[in-house]
């Protein structure tokens, strides 16, 4: 996290806008039903078999993959990503409201689902790119990539390729075993890991210097003379 602590409400008030939007964009993604996120699938997956909400299910994910972290660092986890728990309440409850607009785009006709699915993919980059300029929290999943990078020395984008591998393959045991079925992983999963960091690199580059004057205000008259 970096800024000064005078800056922080502005920077958490884009983290908590870009946190609904990204919510509202993985919920709108389940209901184009061509496939969703790896970071999504296990929870997707999850609140089928236990009869829960899609955010209920993302929180109970979130708290194992801060128990990974835990594990794979051992005593060099900073206890400050602790942080991750708050964060994790907030996201799944965005998830369960935002589902109640997302249920509004459900169509049964392919032309409509692969309109959804690309409307669901730019709103996530939005949201992940204003989570990315806030520059404050990790989320879990990303927390996880970031431990494996520490753990063994791995690049932060191979970890998280790792990461999402593993969310993949979890969600086809799982769908397997209690369902009988793959659940959740098609052609828009593989659409959305080769897409989604490109996008919101694109939207960085369009919005990064407005959202960066909103963060970094012109200091006021008088402001740092002390220093």
């Amino acid at each position: 996290m970096t800024g000064s602590p005078a800056r922080f409400p502005r920077r958490l008030a884009v983290y908590l806008i870009g946190l609904l939007i990204y919510a509202f964009g993985a919920c709108l993604m389940t209901k184009a039903d061509i496939g969703i996120s790896p970071i999504t699938s296990v929870s997707f997956v999850g609140a089928q078999i236990a009869g829960v909400s899609l955010g209920t299910a993302t929180f109970v994910m979130n708290l194992g993959l801060i128990l990974i972290q835990m594990l794979l660092l051992g005593r060099r986890y900073d206890r400050r990503q602790l942080v991750q728990i708050l964060v994790s309440v907030v996201f799944s409850l965005f998830v369960d409201l935002t589902m109640l607009l997302a249920d509004r785009f459900a169509y049964g006709f392919l032309a409509g689902r692969v309109a959804v699915f690309a409307a669901s993919l730019v709103i996530m980059a939005l949201g992940i790119s204003l989570l990315l300029m806030a520059d404050l929290f990790l989320l879990p999943g990303d927390g996880v990539a970031q431990a494996i990078a520490k753990r063994w020395g791995m690049e932060f984008g191979r970890a998280k390729v790792l990461t999402d591998c593993c969310m993949v393959a979890a969600t086809v045991v799982l769908s397997l075993a209690a369902l009988g079925r793959v659940v959740g992983i098609q052609v828009g999963t593989v659409v959305t890991a080769l897409a989604l960091g490109n996008l919101a690199r694109l939207v960085i580059r369009r919005l990064g210097a407005p959202v960066g004057r909103f963060l970094n205000p012109p200091a006021v008259c008088g402001e740092g003379d002390a220093l």
